[in-house]
């Protein structure tokens, strides 16, 4: 097994979160059960993502990182993990994969496996739990390993944990821009990562994005390019594809792509900058962002979105909505729109999407303005957001958002970490963070009807959750770090109409930052007591929207908060 490098980027994005509670609750949410991973991981290593899935027996498929040794295995560098949990949700089976590895999705097979798809580096150990082992080989730049996960895996497990096939791609550089004799590759310049994964009429698809160029079964693709300046110094842009998956993981056919053109003269790139894939019996609905011109191309045809590029300062980002006949390739209809924002940040993302009864709903996070619904602003810096779109029209119905103040626009931003819909609802969670070191200043989550006129929204501060997943039966599972960062937790609740509205009618207030300091601060003016978990009172104010607490000790306290709608408490945690 080749040494780990570990990536600076990941080191530098997890700095400066400890000496906080991450459990991750929602109100109104009945716990089930609870399963916790201790001591996995450390926490200059904490990867801020754990993808999760539920199969139609109520087993669930959830994914961990651990750099130190877990249900005794070691790892290499940070190593992944994929999980079982039965009904009751204890473990049934554990899966790691050795090596520098990040589990970006996993999806039922119906059958009571699971499909794991990620991205992977250097040399890595795909283990099942019948002791086959498979290793498969990363990218490498000049006959060495690089230090960024490059490349892309997907893994097949059947009901026991046994691994059935694995298929990976390894990009590599475009030929065209290498015949230039002027692109200079760097760590981070080629890699084919792959997003999501969906499954219609009995088969997986799986989203990638690009930059350099793969070789699939029907052919090579490759992502767009740029001569900054016109001068003949080149660099690759990313592109994203969504391929069908055949019976040994491999990418067996491209259904679809999104890119700019090849050798386009620009300052600045023209390129996508994200997207995420729905499906139905008959559908495949795209969402996606971009800069620039970009060309979606089907085996029925193609169609070109303009988006504009400002001449003087400024992003304009494009956003676009595409559905495409799965039989015939047709592309049967699109929409776009662009908003323009500032250039001082990127807080702009398609990051999940769902096909749920008559919506498309399509999450993420924007910065000042959204695409999908012209009239919504971001709240400070940037907004996580939920869209609900006539999947016939592919027209905006509605759009909520966190409408969470966080702050300095050019020092903190949100993040959307993960949604699910259950009874009815939508879940949706992030977090408002800073830009400079990446420590979180306060968790969001969302509750949101799926159906109806309006937002229709409850918004909570209660916990920190990276990871959810739900079925048609109720059940929940969100994922948070342990209490004092020495692990993962997965948390079983059971969703009811009673509960959810429960949830909903409780007062939508945002208390934060959380974990604080020095000074703990309330959206709008309200009565404060501030008690220990022994229930001492220890600090009150009437009518405030700041409360001073500098000088209590640190630890986990319960805010009561009461405006003129009601009364909540929520648990805040005093960092040192």
């Amino acid at each position: 097994m080749k040494k780990y490098l570990l990536s600076l980027s990941i080191a530098l994005a997890f700095a400066g979160i400890a000496n906080a509670q991450y459990q991750g609750t929602v109100d109104g949410l009945e716990q089930k059960s609870e399963l916790v991973f201790a001591g996995n991981i450390t926490a200059e290593n904490y990867v801020r993502h754990h993808a999760a899935t539920f199969d139609a027996s109520g087993n669930a498929f959830v994914s961990l990182a651990f750099d130190s040794q877990l249900n005794g295995i070691e790892p290499i560098g940070v190593s992944a993990m994929v999980i079982k949990l039965n009904e009751t949700g204890a473990e049934a089976w554990s899966a790691p994969i050795i090596g520098a590895a990040t589990v970006k999705d996993l999806l039922s097979d119906g059958n009571g496996g699971v499909y794991a798809a990620g991205v992977f580096a250097d040399e890595v150990e795909f283990r099942g739990t019948d002791g086959a082992t498979i290793v498969k080989d990363g990218y490498q730049e000049e006959g060495a390993y690089t230090t960024m996960q490059a490349a892309s895996f997907i893994a097949h497990y059947d009901a026991e944990g046994k691994l059935l096939n694995i298929g990976t791609i390894v990009p590599t550089h475009d030929p065209n821009l290498d015949a230039t004799g002027m692109y200079f590759a760097e760590d981070g310049d080629t890699y084919c990562s792959v997003q999501q994964l969906a499954i219609a009429n009995g088969k997986v698809y799986a989203l990638y994005t690009l930059k350099g160029a793969v070789e699939t079964a029907n052919g090579s693709f490759t992502s767009g390019s740029m001569d900054a300046w016109g001068i003949g110094w080149y660099a690759a842009l990313q592109s994203a594809f969504v391929a069908e998956i055949g019976e040994d993981m491999s990418a067996s056919n491209i259904v679809a792509s999104i890119g700019s053109e090849t050798f386009t003269t620009q300052i600045d790139s023209y390129q996508l900058q994200s997207m995420r894939m729905a499906a139905d019996s008959d559908n495949l609905y795209l969402a996606f962002i971009a800069t620039g011109p970009n060309t979606l191309t089907t085996a029925g045809g193609e169609k070109k979105f303009e988006f504009s590029w400002p001449t003087e300062g400024g992003i304009i980002f494009g956003y676009g909505l595409a559905r495409i006949n799965l039989a015939t390739g047709a592309i049967d209809a699109t929409k776009q729109s662009e908003v323009v924002t500032s250039d001082e940040y990127y807080a702009t993302e398609i990051k999940q999407m769902y096909k749920s009864g008559n919506s498309l709903v399509v999450c993420g996070n924007f910065q000042k303005y959204n695409g999908f619904y012209s009239t919504a602003v971001a709240t400070g810096s940037s907004d996580v957001f939920m869209a609900f779109i006539d999947p016939t029209t592919l027209d905006t119905q509605r759009l909520g958002s966190s409408r969470y103040d966080e702050g300095d626009a050019t020092q903190n931003e949100e993040i959307f970490t993960s949604s699910a819909i259950c009874g009815g609802k939508l879940f949706v969670s992030g977090y408002a963070a800073s830009k400079t070191d990446h420590s979180l200043i306060a968790p969001i989550n969302i509750i949101a009807d799926l159906e109806g006129d309006g937002e229709a929204i409850h918004s909570s501060n209660s916990g920190y959750i990276f990871g959810t997943a739900a079925n048609e039966a109720g059940n929940m599972l969100l994922t948070a770090w342990s209490h004092d960062l020495t692990g993962s937790c997965f948390t079983r609740y059971g969703v009811t109409s009673g509960g959810v509205n429960d949830a909903i009618g409780k007062l939508n207030v945002n208390v934060y930052p959380n974990p604080v300091a020095d000074v703990l601060r309330i959206s709008e003016a309200a009565d404060v007591e501030l008690t220990s978990l022994s229930g001492a009172k220890v600090a009150a104010a009437k009518g405030v929207t700041s409360l001073d607490v500098t000088g209590l000790a640190s630890g986990v306290y319960v805010a009561k908060v009461t405006t003129a709608a009601g009364t909540t408490a929520v648990k805040i945690v005093k960092s040192k």
